[in-house]
């Protein structure tokens, strides 16, 4: 799938990511995050592709729940593995309130 809308929408999430633009929440599915928009959701997953190996994986969904599209790292073109690992670690981070946790450890620990 090479998709040039599905790159621009990988690169637009990675940079909101990164920037701290976009607030990453938990879902109910576990290590799945959540950012929502008005009319849609999206869905951010570490997986395992079919030989074992990892894959970021973006599922879209409409308002009423439906997954409208759905692709991992493996289907853009170039290694988007990377940046899209690292949007996924910063998501879960910001989802689980890693920061603040650590932020709260250190203090009490001066």
């Amino acid at each position: 799938m090479a998709d040039t809308k599905v790159e621009q929408l990988v690169s637009r999430l990675v940079a909101k990511t990164i920037d701290g633009t976009l607030k990453w929440e938990e879902t109910a599915k576990k290590s799945v995050f959540q950012v929502a928009f008005p009319e849609y959701a999206i869905w951010l997953s570490l997986e395992s592709n079919e030989s074992g190996e990892p894959v970021v994986a973006v599922t879209i969904l409409n308002g009423e729940g439906a997954v409208i599209e759905r692709f991992t790292d493996e289907d853009i073109e170039g290694n988007a593995y990377t940046p899209m690992l690292r949007m996924y670690e910063r998501a879960r981070r910001q989802a689980l309130g890693v920061d603040h946790a650590l932020d709260t450890l250190l203090t009490r620990l001066k």
